[in-house]
């Protein structure tokens, strides 16, 4: 989970740069092109692509404003937070705009509302605005 907190800040700071593209070198493959499908699913990139070891990822820009402008980290050991369905409930009932990123022991890495869907909670990786 390390190296996707170290992928969203590097990507935080390219758009902050406003770059279009960002070249990233995994040391976990499989994990990280979980994570980079995630966010295109979502529409939160454009797409990426691996070429010569590494990944290569399009921003996606909206009216010139990126989610990660928005972005809060819960995955370092002193943010560790753990939210319950019923938590979940309650979150989307009073927030709407927002997806909160679920670490699931089943389902690896999801969304606020897949987590709904399945009735579970898990550990907050990040929330998105």
């Amino acid at each position: 989970m390390r190296e996707l907190s170290n992928l969203m800040i590097i990507l935080k700071n390219a758009i902050i740069a406003k770059k279009r593209n960002q070249l990233y070198k995994p040391k976990n493959f499989n994990l990280v092109n979980n994570f980079l499908c995630f966010l295109y699913q979502e529409g939160l990139i454009l797409t990426y692509v691996f070429y010569n070891n590494n990944f290569i990822i399009y921003i996606n820009y909206i009216e010139k404003v990126n989610f990660f402008f928005i972005l809060k980290i819960f995955n370092k050991k002193i943010n560790q937070r753990y939210i319950t369905y019923k938590d979940l409930c309650t979150f989307t009932n009073n927030n709407s705009g927002q997806i909160i990123v679920l670490s699931t022991s089943k389902y690896g890495l999801i969304p606020h509302y897949k987590a709904l869907r399945y009735k579970i909670g898990g550990k907050l990786f990040c929330l998105i605005q």
